[in-house]
């Protein structure tokens, strides 16, 4: 027995918790009566077989309700439908109070081409002054506007200017030294050679062969550092204004069993 109370306890625990978990959605807000009546207003003026006389009612509530844009339409339907051209006058209104001033002038106009004889005429030729006065104010008002300008935004700073001096200087260096060290090594391999010739060795052999490598090698050196030199003074002198890059100078020496000498890469 106590263990079926428990149950239904724990069974009713979870209803409560599962219904107090549920979010309560507000209830929907009942439109005002103007509202209702605003909406039944505009299925009336949908209706097809609506007169000129309905519509001019409709739109007259419409104005009443400050629904001006409603008002519009509904005259301008009156007007279609054939109703008394006056009822221009109510769409220059329902124009004049939602800010289309050329609208409203346009209307006013058609009212005296379409009457003549109009008893108001002097009225309406004044209105149409006062909102063409009204109009010019609005456009001059606004061409009055400052104008921000947005400041253009400044040129990135040019890059610094890379001195190759010193790059010309150490190949011109460097090839020198090369030069003199060829020629160093090109002497000793004549004097290992005729060295050879008077006693020939295979180690006497391989070290004047060595040393014929090594010359023509620095000799390789000189010649592309001089080069590289050259070009590059030649190159920045030409190009002193448009230079962006730093001169870079890669050395790549090659040696083989029947050929040695040496490859260069001048970047700018």
């Amino acid at each position: 027995m106590r263990l079926l109370m428990i149950s239904a306890l724990a069974v009713g625990y979870t209803g409560v918790a599962s219904a107090q978990a549920e979010p309560v959605q507000p209830a929907p807000a009942e439109p005002s009566a103007e509202e209702q009546e605003a909406r039944e207003l505009r299925e009336q003026l949908a209706a097809p077989e609506i007169t000129s006389d309905e519509t001019y009612r409709i739109g007259k509530r419409f104005f009443e309700l400050a629904l001006y844009e409603d008002s519009e339409v509904a005259w301008l339907r009156s007007l279609e439908l054939g109703y008394d051209p006056k009822v221009a006058v109510g769409i220059a209104e329902s124009r004049e109070r939602l800010g289309k001033l050329g609208g409203a002038i346009e209307m006013l106009e058609r009212y005296l081409a379409s009457t003549p004889e109009a008893p108001d005429r002097a009225a309406i030729e004044a209105r149409i002054a006062e909102l063409h006065k009204a109009r010019e104010a609005a456009a001059a008002a606004v061409a009055e506007e400052p104008v921000v300008e947005e400041e253009p935004e400044p040129p990135p700073p040019a890059p610094a200017r890379r001195n190759v001096k010193p790059a010309i200087w150490t190949l011109t260096g460097v090839s020198a030294a090369s030069l003199v060290t060829g020629t160093v090594l090109g002497i000793l391999a004549l004097a290992e050679q005729d060295d050879y010739r008077n006693n020939p060795t295979k180690d006497k052999a391989d070290r004047g062969e060595r040393l014929a490598i090594f010359a023509d090698v620095t000799f390789g050196v000189a010649v592309v550092t001089g080069i590289t030199a050259l070009v590059l003074h030649l190159v920045s002198r030409d190009r002193k204004k448009d230079s962006r890059d730093e001169a870079k100078l890669e050395l790549s020496p090659e040696l083989g069993k029947t050929h040695s000498g040496l490859s260069a890469r001048l970047r700018f």
